[in-house]
């Protein structure tokens, strides 16, 4: 009996390493994807060796320096104030994939959380949720933001707190009619049988074999939140000067945009990359997690 049970867990072991594997040489046989994770994984160094790439003090300024086109020493040039577009632009993602990163985790914990209960209990929860649900769906999401944040003092919290309470709708939907599906499997009705709590059954026996479409979702989700929070840094209600921003350097560009053209070019290239990178990492992910192609 110990050998038979030592056995099936050797088993078990080798076939999650097997399908990790599968799923990882599908993931970088996709050029799309490579092309994805290897923007992807260049910003996120660029994030944590900010101080180590970055050439000036993105927030000391040079009135005698303002507004130089690119040059040597100033490699994206120098804005109004005659701060360094490059280091401001380097630390810029610091905040940026900051953001994206938290902000996605607050609305996947918030999805997965509503779209489990909703899809397990059933009945007149899921009637409920479900129409709480399409009530926020009806409203812009841009502008259901917009809203809130006039009634707090903007700041990067505040950006990455109502990004995260507002884009939960779509993870909720996902992870609803995956349970929906899966908690009719034999293994959760014998999970019942046994008098497992609905917790431990949900969150050990139901959403690992729910999660995998909210992993494609979390990453292309990324990609929004960077796009939202610059957005929001642009209006002047998200970071605030003098920290950087991809969006404030943006905004600051756009008064000088026929005779300092490289303030909006660059962090414009930025953003664009930044978006583009997670969206084709995100799409690989869902080709090579999809069974279909197995």
């Amino acid at each position: 009996m110990v050998a038979e049970k030592a056995k099936n867990e050797v088993n078990k072991k080798y076939a999650h390493r097997t399908y990790f594997q599968m799923v990882t040489r599908r993931f970088f046989r996709n050029g799309v994807a490579v092309t994805g994770f290897i923007i992807v994984a260049s910003l996120i160094l660029v994030a944590i060796f900010a101080p180590y790439i970055a050439t000036h003090d993105p927030i000391a300024t040079n009135p005698d320096e303002s507004l130089q086109p690119p040059s040597a020493k100033h490699w994206f040039g120098t804005d109004q104030l005659g701060r360094d577009v490059y280091s401001r632009i380097v630390y810029g993602a610091r905040v940026s994939l900051f953001v994206g990163f938290i902000s996605t985790g607050i609305s996947v914990t918030i999805g997965i959380i509503i779209g489990s209960i909703a899809g397990y209990y059933g009945g007149w929860i899921d009637d409920l949720i479900s129409r709480f649900i399409e009530v926020m769906m009806c409203f812009p999401t841009f502008f259901l933001i917009l809203t809130i944040m006039a009634f707090f003092k903007p700041s990067i919290w505040t950006v990455l707190v109502v990004i995260g309470i507002t884009s939960w709708t779509g993870v909720a939907r996902l992870i609803r009619g995956q349970i929906l599906q899966v908690k009719e499997m034999e293994y959760v009705q014998a999970a019942k049988t046994l008098g497992m709590s609905d917790a431990r059954i949900i969150f050990r026996h139901i959403l690992p074999n729910a999660i995998t479409p909210v992993l494609v979702s979390a990453t292309l989700s990324i990609g929004g939140a960077i796009l939202t929070e610059t957005s929001l840094s642009f209006l002047g209600l998200g970071v605030q000067p003098p920290n950087p921003s991809w969006g404030n350097i943006l905004s600051d560009g756009q008064q000088f945009i026929q005779t300092a053209w490289w303030l909006s070019t660059f962090p414009g290239i930025a953003i664009f990359l930044a978006v583009l990178g997670y969206n084709l990492m995100g799409e690989g992910l869902r080709d090579a997690l999809d069974p279909k192609l197995k």
